[in-house]
C-alpha cells in the first residue's frame, strides 16, 4: 500500500512538472526555439567531426595507434654505385659516401653564445649572416633539434663531436658523391629532391632510378604501453634490397683527354657550346660522350643555367650540314646509281620552281666546278653534286635510306630526355613540286638530327653498312648475379661494297680536300675517313650568320676502331669547319691512334 502511494505521488509530482515546463514553454516559445537550433547545431557538428575522424582520417590515426603499441621503422637500401672500366678495373664514378651533420638541442644550452663563438671556429664560419643564423637557432629555449651545418668532411665533424660542447651532437648521413666532378656530370646526371624525394634526376641516375635506389625494408613489432617490445606477440621483419649497381661503356682515360681537348677548343674558338662523341665501330659502344659546358653533379644546386643539365649529344637536334653528304652518297652507291667515277655538270646552281616562286641552291661562295666525278663532289664538298646523287635516288628512295640510317627516331641509348630529331620535311619531297626538300635534305640542311644519331649513322660507313644500337651500359649488377648487354645490331643499312666505296671516297677527301673540306684532319702514316660540315644556322625561319662547325670520321679506314663526330656551336674565330672542328677531330684522332697502340699504315 504504502509503494503504491508513494508511486501516485510520484506520477501526480511528474505531472504537476510537465504542466509547469509546458506553462513556461508557452511562456518562453521563442527561447526555447533558440535553445533547440543550437542543441541541433551542436549535434550536426559533433557528427560531422566524428566522421572526419572516423572515417576519413582513419588510417592517420590508425597510424599514430601503430606508433603507440608498435614499432615500425622504414630500412632504407644502399643506392647502386655507377661504375666505368679503368685498366679492367671498375672504377665508381658515382657512388655513396657517409658525410657529417651537426645538430643542436637548444633546450638544453645555457650559454649559447658561447657555444656559437666555438661552433663558429670548429666550422670555419666567418660570414656574418650565417653565424647570426645559427645564434638563432641555439636561442630557441624549448626547440629540441635544429640543424647547424650539414655535407662536413670526417676531419671537420670529427673535431666537433670531440670538442664536446653543451647541446651539440654530430651523426653521419649518406650521400651521393661523384668523384669525377665535371667529366661525367652529364651522363651520370645526380642525386637531387623532388617533390620532397630523393630522386635521380638526369642521366643514369634518372634513367634507372628504380634499379640503383633498390627496395626499402621494414620492421614491425607490437610494444607495450611502456615502449618495450613485446618478446612473444607478433613481429615481422623484411630485409632492405641494396639497389644495383651499373657499369658502363665509357673509357676513363678516353673521357678524360677528350674533355681536356674540347674545353680547349671551345674556348680557343671563342664557340657557345661543344660536343664530342667517339663510338667503338663494331660494338656501338659509347667510348666517350662529352659536352661543354659542363657542371659539377656534386654542386648542381649552384647551377645558374639549367640548360647545362642536359646531355646535348642526345638532346639537342641540329642541322648537320655536310657531314650529311656521305650519306647521301652512300645510299646511291648502295642501289648502284652512281659510282665514284660517276661524272656530272656542276654549273655551280640548281633552279626549282614550285609553281608560286622560284629557289636557287648554289654550292659554297657560289662556285662552279664544271664536270666533276662523285669522289670530287666529297672533296670539293659540292652541294649540287649531292643533289645529284639523291636525284639518281629518287625522293622516296632517299626518305627511305635516310629512315634507315636511323634518322628521325630515338636510338634507343640508356639516358634520359632523349630526342627523335626531325626529317618530317620529306614527306613534302614526295610531292610532285617538292623535291626541293629532299635536294636541301641531301646536304644536310632542312632537317634535324641529333648528334648521336649522326655519328651512329656514320658508323654504319665504318662497320661494313650495320647499324648499331649505341650503349652505355655493359653490366647490371645485383645480388642475384650480373645482366650482361651484347652489341646489338638493327639492320644492314648498306651493302659492305657500298661502305667500302663511300670509305675510300671519304679518305680521299681527308688526304685531297680542298680549303673547308677536311685536310688538317689527315694524320701521316694514316689512313682516316672523315667530313667537314659548315651549317648556317636558322633562327625563326631565316638563316643568319650563325653556324655550326662539325667533323665526323673514323680510323683506320681499313680496321676502324674508333668514329668520332665533333661539333662547335657558333665559333667566333675560324670561318670554316676545316680550321676549328677538324683539327680537334686531328687531335683526338692522334691520341686515339697512340692509346690503342695502333701502327702506322705506310
Amino acid at each position: 500500500m504504502v509503494f503504491f502511494e508513494k508511486s501516485e505521488q510520484l506520477l501526480v509530482l511528474i505531472s504537476e512538472l510537465a504542466i509547469l515546463f509546458m506553462a513556461e514553454v508557452r511562456h518562453n516559445f521563442s527561447r526555447f526555439l533558440v535553445l533547440l537550433f543550437v542543441f541541433s547545431i551542436l549535434v550536426i557538428v559533433m557528427i560531422v567531426r566524428l566522421f572526419v575522424l572516423q572515417v576519413l582520417q582513419c588510417d592517420h590515426y590508425k597510424a599514430l595507434s601503430s606508433g603507440q603499441y608498435e614499432v615500425f621503422k622504414e630500412l632504407f637500401p644502399e643506392r647502386g654505385n655507377i661504375y666505368i672500366n679503368e685498366n679492367n678495373q671498375m672504377y665508381p664514378i658515382a657512388l655513396n659516401r657517409d658525410i657529417g651533420l651537426v645538430f643542436a638541442q637548444p633546450n638544453i644550452i645555457k650559454n649559447p653564445d658561447e657555444v656559437a663563438e666555438k661552433l663558429f671556429e670548429l666550422l670555419s664560419v666567418t660570414d656574418l649572416a650565417e653565424q647570426e643564423n645559427i645564434l638563432l637557432k641555439l636561442k630557441k629555449e624549448n626547440d629540441p633539434y635544429e640543424i647547424i651545418k650539414k655535407n662536413l668532411a670526417e676531419d671537420v665533424y670529427l673535431k666537433v663531436k670531440e670538442a664536446k660542447l653543451e647541446g651539440i651532437f654530430v651523426s653521419t648521413e649518406k650521400a651521393r658523391y661523384y668523384p669525377e666532378k665535371e667529366i661525367f656530370g652529364q651522363i651520370t646526371g645526380f642525386l637531387g629532391k623532388k617533390d620532397d624525394q630523393t630522386v635521380g634526376q638526369y642521366g643514369l641516375e634518372a634513367y634507372f632510378d628504380e634499379e640503383l635506389r633498390g627496395v626499402q625494408g621494414y620492421l614491425d613489432s607490437e610494444k607495450d604501453a611502456l615502449g618495450r617490445w613485446i618478446v612473444i606477440a607478433k613481429r615481422q621483419y623484411v630485409k632492405p634490397q641494396d639497389g644495383q649497381d651499373i657499369k658502363i661503356s665509357i673509357n676513363k682515360n678516353i673521357q678524360l683527354k677528350t674533355r681536356e681537348l674540347l674545353k680547349s677548343a671551345v674556348e680557343t674558338y671563342q664557340a657557345e657550346m661543344g660536343t664530342v662523341i667517339i663510338v667503338e665501330p663494331q660494338t656501338g659502344a659509347i667510348l666517350a660522350m662529352v659536352n661543354y659546358p659542363d657542371y659539377n653533379p656534386n654542386e648542381y644546386f649552384n647551377v645558374q643555367d639549367y640548360q647545362v643539365f642536359n646531355n646535348h649529344a642526345i638532346a639537342t637536334p641540329y642541322e648537320p650540314g655536310s657531314i650529311f653528304k656521305p650519306i647521301t652518297l652512300a645510299a646511291a652507291l648502295d642501289l648502284d646509281k652512281i659510282t665514284p667515277d660517276t661524272m656530272y655538270e656542276d654549273k655551280g646552281v640548281i633552279e626549282y620552281d614550285d609553281g608560286y616562286q622560284k629557289f636557287y641552291i648554289y654550292n659554297a661562295n657560289k662556285s662552279v666546278y664544271g664536270w666533276q666525278n662523285m669522289s670530287e663532289v666529297l672533296q670539293k664538298s659540292l652541294n649540287t653534286g649531292t643533289i645529284y646523287a639523291m636525284q639518281q635516288l629518287g625522293t622516296k628512295k632517299f626518305q627511305e635510306y635516310m629512315k634507315s640510317f636511323g634518322f628521325g627516331e630515338l636510338t634507343g641509348i640508356e639516358l634520359v630526355n632523349e630526342k627523335a630529331g626531325d626529317i618530317s620535311s620529306l614527306d613534302k619531297s614526295l610531292n610532285p613540286k617538292g623535291e626541293i626538300f629532299a635536294a636541301t635534305a641531301s646536304y644536310g640542311q632542312g632537317i634535324m638530327v641529333t648528334p648521336l644519331q649522326m655519328v651512329m649513322a656514320v658508323n654504319v660507313l665504318a662497320n661494313g653498312g650495320k647499324l648499331m644500337r649505341p650503349y652505355l651500359v655493359e653490366d647490371i649488377i645485383s645480388a642475384d648475379g650480373v645482366q650482361h648487354f651484347s652489341p646489338q645490331v638493327i639492320r644492314q643499312v648498306i651493302s659492305p661494297r657500298a661502305a667500302t666505296l663511300i670509305t675510300g671516297m671519304m679518305v680521299a677527301t681527308v688526304d685531297k680536300g680542298h680549303e673547308g673540306t677536311g685536310s688538317r684532319a689527315k694524320i701521316p702514316g694514316y689512313y682516316l675517313a672523315g667530313k667537314t660540315g659548315t651549317a648556317e644556322v636558322a633562327e625563326k625561319g631565316v638563316y643568319g650568320n650563325k653556324t655550326i662547325h662539325s667533323y665526323i670520321g673514323f680510323g683506320p679506314a681499313d680496321n676502324p676502331k674508333f668514329t668520332i663526330l665533333v661539333k662547335l656551336d657558333n665559333p667566333q674565330k675560324g670561318s670554316f669547319a676545316e680550321s676549328t672542328a677538324a683539327i680537334l677531330f686531328n687531335q683526338l684522332s692522334q691520341y686515339l691512334l697512340d692509346y690503342f697502340h695502333i701502327q702506322k699504315q705506310y
